[in-house]
């Protein structure tokens, strides 16, 4: 009777633990989808929704295909692919030269 009492304690305690440890691992994941809606919401006055879910959603295919266990790792490589993404999208649309225009004619910048 103790040992099956002492068992069910156990057992309870360590569900408490998982939760603990389950809540604390989507906080981690959830603070920098927060913060950037934040951040864009007091910056350009809006708030796109999509903007908000791509974070999760890159981090599930980033854990399906690297299998990273390691949260602080996820949110890591999560950057560096939105870094590199947001590099090669300006690549893309020739970002550098419409500001540089830009700055030219709204400063007078020239640029070497």
């Amino acid at each position: 009777m103790i040992i099956k009492s002492f068992g069910d304690v156990s057992c309870i305690i360590f569900k408490d633990i998982y939760c603990i440890y389950m809540l604390y691992s989507m906080l981690l994941l959830t603070i920098t989808p927060l913060l950037g809606s934040l951040k864009n919401f007091v910056k350009y006055k809006q708030y796109k929704p999509h903007v908000f879910v791509r974070t999760p959603i890159i981090y599930f295919f980033l854990y399906n295909l690297f299998h990273v266990k390691n949260k602080w790792k996820m949110i890591v490589l999560e950057r560096w692919f939105m870094f590199l993404y947001k590099i090669s999208a300006s690549l893309y649309r020739n970002d550098y030269i419409k500001k540089k225009d830009k700055y030219f004619l709204k400063y007078g910048i020239i640029y070497l």
